[in-house]
């Protein structure tokens, strides 16, 4: 699912407790159509640098705050109409952002995708060595398997025996 920033502004003379309701609608919205919520910040009331003008109203300060969700692209008009209906808003704007990851999960997707470019290069030497294509995963299979030393046997042959132990005997 892609991640999105919704910031909205919301008129200025609306109770607060309208405004929480506001956002708890669309946030409802959001978890309706299986998306989660990742950030929910409030700005407050802030002047605006640019006056919204609409009939007979005109708004130099608006509430601003903003919503990060991940859900996927076809309820992202449930959640455009959920903010076209309500006459408090003002504007917004719905933006698309990259997933970012932080932390452990972070240096998982780091090792997985240097194990798939090793997996691609170790693909392309034997395609050229050989002449014959191969999976990049069976290609990074046979790496592996030549990587790995052979298990020592319980029972060992005179050949086998080091050189200190035969004069020994």
């Amino acid at each position: 699912m892609p991640v999105y920033e919704l910031l909205c502004l919301a008129k200025p003379a609306m109770p607060r407790a309208e405004l929480v309701r506001m956002m708890q609608r669309v946030s409802e919205v959001v978890m309706q159509r299986g998306g989660v919520l990742t950030r929910v910040l409030s700005y407050g009331e802030q002047h605006l640098a640019v006056d919204i003008r609409r009939p007979f109203e005109r708004y130099s300060k608006a509430h601003i705050w903003q919503m990060n969700f991940m859900v996927a692209p076809e309820a992202l008009k449930d959640v455009n109409h959920e903010l076209r209906v309500n006459t408090n808003v003002l504007r917004w704007v719905n933006i698309k952002r990259q997933f970012r990851m932080r932390g452990p999960e972070f240096l998982e997707h780091l090792q997985e995708t240097e194990a798939l470019r090793m997996a691609d290069r170790l693909a392309a030497e034997h395609a050229s060595d050989t002449g014959s294509e191969i999976s990049p995963t069976a290609a990074l299979g046979m790496q592996q398997q030549q990587a790995q030393p052979a298990a020592p046997s319980d029972k060992q042959t005179s050949s086998e025996l080091p050189a200190s132990s035969i004069n020994a005997q």
